[in-house]
């Protein structure tokens, strides 16, 4: 699959400048080329090549080991180009691969706040379902007071009403002893009414009692 972000111009530009610098230095004095051109040039210098079939193969020898050379530095040359195209992709992987780790510590610290966040919003339902509890308990409390308040309402209406009838009934019979009190001690005869009432009222009052 091909890379559409390959800039092309970008590498023939780097090679243009490393393959001439690696090629220089394949031919240099000191390598393996220069060693051999310099033992081709003492062989002519000490008469050791004697005849055309002898210069023509060490020709042919110094030509190949050009040639291998040359595709060497350009081998070399494209190697080191892409070797920087895999180290950044290995950066750019390197990269990815920290960009996923931190995004699955933000995912983990996310679950974790919202884990928190369900623990707190259970404990608030608890304490208000507590709350409700309470409340129905204390209203429950106060109905039932309140039927119990009702209730005794009409014996304690009554009881009033019954003292009420008794202190009414005590009252009379003050009256009429007083009255019965005042003919005594006027010296007059006590009617016949007002004994009969008299009677009545102690009557009363050792009913009630």
């Amino acid at each position: 699959m091909s890379n559409t972000n390959v800039d092309y111009n970008k590498r023939l530009e780097v090679f243009k400048e490393i393959y001439p610098q690696i090629l220089e230095m394949s031919l240099a004095e000191k390598s393996p080329f220069g060693e051999f051109k310099k033992l081709l040039e003492q062989f002519g210098n000490d008469n050791i090549i004697r005849n055309d079939t002898q210069f023509q193969s060490l020709a042919q020898a110094l030509v190949s080991v050009g040639q291998t050379i040359v595709a060497q530095s350009q081998n070399t040359a494209l190697q080191m180009i892409l070797g920087g195209d895999e180290n950044i992709v290995n950066q750019a992987n390197i990269n990815l691969t920290n960009a996923q780790i931190e995004t699955e510590k933000a995912n983990a610290n996310l679950v974790k706040r919202q884990t928190a966040q369900i623990d707190d919003e259970l404990e608030l339902k608890e304490q208000s379902v507590n709350i409700d509890k309470s409340l129905s308990i204390e209203k429950e409390k106060l109905l039932q007071a309140q039927t119990e308040t009702e209730k005794a309402k009409p014996a304690l209406i009554a009881r009033q009403t019954s003292q009420i009838d008794d202190n009414l009934r005590i009252e009379a019979a003050k009256v009429t002893q007083s009255v019965q009190f005042g003919y005594c001690t006027g010296g007059l005869d006590i009617p016949q009414e007002i004994m009969k009432l008299v009677k009545e009222k102690i009557k009363n009052i050792e009913k009630s009692s």
